[in-house]
């Protein structure tokens, strides 16, 4: 058994000979570090475990890259896996964006035809919609279509703004109601 490798200068040299204790050394010393500081930025253990493998995988193929003179091994590792870290929430701020530019566009398309999509039930919110009186289908739809705040529907429809809780409040009542009856009705089917 070769003896522990002690000094980061030797750790450097063992990962840059590609040597496969090196790399178990390099994990087992700094892997607990690395997934702290990488779980703090994502805020997901199960990203951060998969940005730290990334981390590892990108140490060991860019190691060639390191330079002893431009800073410690531990700094380095830290910007690789930040950048992976970032690299992530970027991608996921993207996909946000893409899923928001999606409701978005449902909702133009809702507003443009959501006569015809409550009167030919196309859809269960039309369902749902249909079965509210037409100015309680109009607060919810204002509201959760449209992304209005209670003030603005208030204003909008020239109503008190506690009138407008007590609608969604009612109207939500029956929401659980309507989907409690497309549970039951799924149950006896199986």
């Amino acid at each position: 058994m070769l003896p522990e490798i002690l000094l980061e200068s030797e750790l450097i040299l063992a990962i840059k000979n590609k040597s496969a204790r090196g790399a178990k050394i390099l994990y087992d010393k700094y892997s607990h570090t690395l997934f702290y500081n990488i779980n703090r930025i994502v805020k997901s253990r199960t990203v951060a475990e998969d940005i730290l493998q990334q981390t590892f995988i990108k140490i060991w193929d860019s190691f060639h890259q390191y330079d002893q003179q431009k800073g410690r091994l531990y700094t380095w590792m830290i910007n690789i896996a930040r950048n992976l870290c970032f690299d992530e929430l970027r991608k996921k701020h993207y996909q946000y964006l893409v899923l928001s530019d999606n409701m978005q566009s449902s909702a133009s398309y809702f507003e443009r035809n959501h006569h015809e999509i409550i009167n030919t039930d196309l859809c269960d919110i039309g369902k749902f919609l249909n079965q509210l009186r037409k100015i309680d289908a109009k607060v919810m739809y204002l509201i959760y279509i449209k992304g209005y705040t209670h003030v603005e529907v208030a204003e909008n429809l020239n109503i008190p703004l506690g009138t407008v809780k007590t609608r969604i409040a009612n109207s939500i009542k029956l929401l659980k109601m309507y989907l409690q009856k497309d549970i039951a009705m799924l149950k006896l089917a199986s």
